[in-house]
């Protein structure tokens, strides 16, 4: 009996090892169900022949005259091409002989794993990574080619930096052997900048100088030289050029008229 996985592919021989006194002249597939149905012949000098599509022949000589049979190929095989299959040889002179080899199709064996390939987290977070395969196995978790774990799950506590890297599984069922890798990696800690207070105070009185200047009196008094106020007038107003003349009325003779505006002093003297 032979055995195979879903999705391999599949060589079936049907070989005469001793042809020292045998001539093999003719080779016939077919595979037995309900009844016998043939798959592929091949006949040296005429070369091959497919009753079904999905098969092929590999003639195999023992060198350039003597045919010795034939391989029949079987590609991505199924779970419904698992059955028995018939090879008939015809040879002269001792007719035709036939050989039956059983073929069984398995699942293919998966590793099933409750996690992705990358595993992001925290420093100081704890990371387990759980993998079976439907059947008996043996399991090796490796880390730089040594040994962290033999069993089905991968378990690191309070994860650093040191343990970032590529963890790969090992699953030997005895038929085969599987592997699966994991990238462990630590999330690097981000912080929130925050504003200082005493900032934002200095930066405020560096606005005020900026942006506001010392209030201006705009106003205007006038006075006589004994220090009595004649009247105030906002020199923004329109009339500010008519109230210079009408102010020489209320000066005497040999005062003097102070004209006052801001920073800004004018002084007049009447004789």
């Amino acid at each position: 009996m032979m055995e195979a996985v879903v999705g391999q592919n599949v060589s079936l021989p049907c070989i005469v090892k001793n042809i020292a006194k045998v001539k093999v002249t003719n080779t016939e597939w077919s595979k037995r169900e309900n009844e016998i149905r043939k798959l592929a012949l091949y006949t040296p000098g005429f070369g091959v022949y497919r009753f079904r599509s999905n098969v092929s022949i590999q003639p195999v000589y023992y060198d350039a005259k003597n045919f010795m049979g034939t391989y029949l190929q079987l590609q991505e095989v199924e779970k419904g091409n698992s059955g028995i299959y018939v090879c008939e040889v015809t040879t002269f002179p001792f007719g035709s002989i036939r050989a039956e080899t059983e073929l069984k199709i398995k699942d293919a064996v998966r590793i099933m794993c409750d996690a992705n390939n990358t595993v992001e987290v925290q420093s100081g977070e704890n990371v387990t990574i759980h993998c079976k395969v439907f059947q008996h196995a043996q399991y090796r978790w490796t880390k730089n080619e040594e040994l962290v774990s033999q069993s089905e799950s991968l378990e690191l506590w309070l994860v650093t930096y040191a343990q970032v890297g590529v963890y790969t599984l090992t699953v030997n069922t005895g038929s085969e052997t599987l592997h699966e890798k994991f990238y462990i990696t630590v999330l690097a800690t981000t912080t929130t900048p925050t504003t200082s207070p005493m900032r934002d105070v200095a930066d405020s009185s560096v606005t005020s100088q900026t942006t506001e200047l010392p209030p201006t009196d705009t106003s205007v008094t006038w006075t006589t030289d004994v220090g009595s106020d004649v009247m105030r007038y906002d020199m923004r107003s329109e009339e500010s050029s008519t109230l210079r003349n009408i102010a020489a009325n209320f000066t005497t003779p040999g005062a003097t008229t102070t004209l006052s505006a801001g920073n800004t002093t004018g002084a007049t003297e009447y004789n």
